[in-house]
């Protein structure tokens, strides 16, 4: 017959082991809070729009070279799209050439324009410069050619495409850039004006400085590769960045105009785990591991998953810019299906107190507060307190 004290020590046991099972149900409940599932989080959905000023996305670049190189601490410059006063690429042609030199013999409207020229005019310069231009654009006119951007009837695409530069944010693989890698000459090609590529890397280093102040992270990343996903609820569409890797952003300037640079800063990428969350919990999909290798064989794996629940595609895109992840470092060490989660020894102390065994109880003790001997352990406070309150403040004073 088992003896009162064994019995006691029983239900203490079942009291503790209940108690241990409450605290994983509870913590596995709030853990997701700690996280922002919503497409407010840009790690879940990412806005590219054309007037963002937190991102910059890239055109022409291979994304395993851009990778590389930042993960080796080497440095990038954005490439802007020319002037939109600048002659267009597509005029250095043998086509065009011979056609302008034919022009400049036969263009009577052309050459009327010369013999009305004032020449003592501080202009002339600026003059023949437009009417050079006039001529150009009649000559594209009248050789089938795509009309030159200007600011009034402005196309970014078309003005891409005029210069020789792919307007494609799906990015190709090593070897299939027909217009040559620009990473691999430390060049991130945009389709940005000058003027609009300065303005936007002011603006993500603002706002990247008052991340910094407020939280001390860095939240400026490069993101290599986009699932492109649609919820089934609401039918909302999503680009959620796949692998992401800290950098930081400067202006210099330079005798040629002010240049935007990027680097990396030492560290390796990290796979968004944000979304691989979300996609568990929410889709019960899996996404694959990613191994801190090749982006082009992770994309690969990628392009393989899939799901009878929602519509998936991979996007290689690239993009720079504003990606906080303030709370994952905290979700991943609230796991309560971690080996040892609730015997260890932080944990431990902060919801069983730090003298907690099978015996004791998972409550803090009440001490007479009016005792002189407790009331001077703890210094003055400067609101009032009630009993249990005062009680935790004599517990934190002897080191519990």
């Amino acid at each position: 017959m088992p003896s009162e004290r064994s019995s006691e020590d029983q239900i203490t046991t079942r009291e503790l082991v209940k108690y241990e099972e409450l605290v994983r149900d509870m913590i596995e409940k709030m853990r997701p809070k700690l996280l922002d599932f919503s497409r407010r989080n840009p790690l879940i959905s990412t806005r590219h729009s054309t007037r963002s000023i937190s991102y910059i996305r890239s055109v022409e670049t291979v994304p395993d070279v851009l990778y590389f190189g930042l993960s080796q601490n080497d440095k990038f410059k954005f490439q802007s799209l020319p002037q939109l006063d600048e002659d267009p690429k597509d005029e250095n042609t043998e086509t065009f050439k011979r056609a302008l030199s034919e022009a400049l013999l036969t263009d009577e409207e052309y050459e009327k324009a010369l013999e009305e020229i004032d020449y003592s005019n501080e202009e002339v310069a600026s003059i023949e410069r437009r009417l050079m231009r006039e001529l150009r654009d009649r000559v594209r006119e009248s050789l089938g050619m795509p009309k030159r951007q200007t600011k009034k009837e402005l196309s970014l695409t078309q003005h891409a495409k005029n210069n020789g530069i792919s307007p494609s944010y799906e990015l190709p693989r090593n070897g299939d850039n027909s217009n040559g890698d620009h990473a691999s000459n430390n060049l991130i090609q945009t389709l940005l004006l000058p003027d609009t590529l300065e303005r936007t890397t002011k603006k993500i280093i603002s706002k990247c400085k008052s991340w910094q102040q407020e939280t001390g992270l860095n939240v400026l990343h490069a993101a290599f590769g986009f699932l492109e996903w649609v919820d089934p609820i609401n039918n909302h569409r999503s680009f959620s960045p796949l692998i992401t890797i800290p950098i930081k952003l400067e202006i210099r300037k330079t005798n040629r105009g002010p240049e935007s640079w990027i680097e990396g800063i030492g560290e390796s990428g990290e796979l968004n785990n944000v979304l691989v969350e979300k996609m568990q919990r929410e889709f019960n999909i899996e996404l694959p591991d990613w191994e801190r290798g090749s982006v082009e064989e992770y994309f690969e794996l990628i392009s393989q998953v899939e799901s009878p629940q929602i519509e998936m595609k991979l996007r290689r895109f690239v993009t720079i810019g504003v990606f906080p992840s303030t709370r994952l470092a905290m979700y991943y060490d609230l796991d309560t299906k971690r080996k040892g989660f609730i015997v260890n020894d932080i944990v431990d102390k902060l919801l069983g107190g730090s003298n907690r065994s099978e015996s004791s109880s998972p409550y803090g003790d009440d001490y007479d507060v009016d005792s002189p001997k407790i009331e001077k352990k703890v210094p003055l406070i400067v609101t009032d307190a009630d009993s249990s309150q005062f009680s935790t403040l004599v517990d934190v004073m002897d080191g519990k």
